[in-house]
């Protein structure tokens, strides 16, 4: 650095395929978020997301519970997943409006896993009516924003 004083250090440089590879994760993710088979497959799993709690106590026994758990744990694999192409695709998305709508119904879901809500009511030291059906509303954000976008 000594021989060129106007050099700047190696570590503040911009790899040169960066906006190359930043261009082409937009596309990617543009192109996904643009679908009609993403955007019916998620239209569905809100669907699910909304209703199958319910469906579990009214039509199931406690035997299938687990396998309502592992649909539960991977609706927030895939919200999660949506919410990263979303911000990828839309610079717009990113910590707006529908950001967080999207945050809240996704981290809503966490109350159906058995042992997160087990967890959560001990911490919190009672049933949690109240914030359960707070959260129920949460989750209905999500069709809000379906329905809107």
């Amino acid at each position: 650095l000594r021989d060129a004083p106007n050099a700047v250090p190696r570590r503040y440089e911009r790899v040169p395929w960066e906006s190359e590879v930043m261009e082409q994760v937009h596309k990617a993710c543009l192109f996904i978020m643009e679908s009609n088979q993403f955007t019916a497959f998620m239209t569905v799993l809100t669907l699910y997301a909304l209703f199958g709690d319910d469906m579990k106590l009214c039509l199931t026994d406690m035997d299938a519970d687990f396998g309502f758990m592992i649909m539960a744990c991977l609706c927030i694999v895939f919200f999660s997943a949506e919410i990263f192409f979303q911000t990828m695709a839309y610079q717009w998305y990113f910590l707006g409006f529908y950001f967080w709508i999207d945050l809240v119904s996704t981290l809503s879901i966490f109350t159906e896993i058995q042992p997160v809500m087990t967890e959560m009511s001990a911490g919190l030291g009672g049933s949690g009516g109240k914030s359960a059906a707070m959260l129920k509303a949460g989750k209905a954000g999500r069709v809000g924003t379906k329905a809107s976008k």
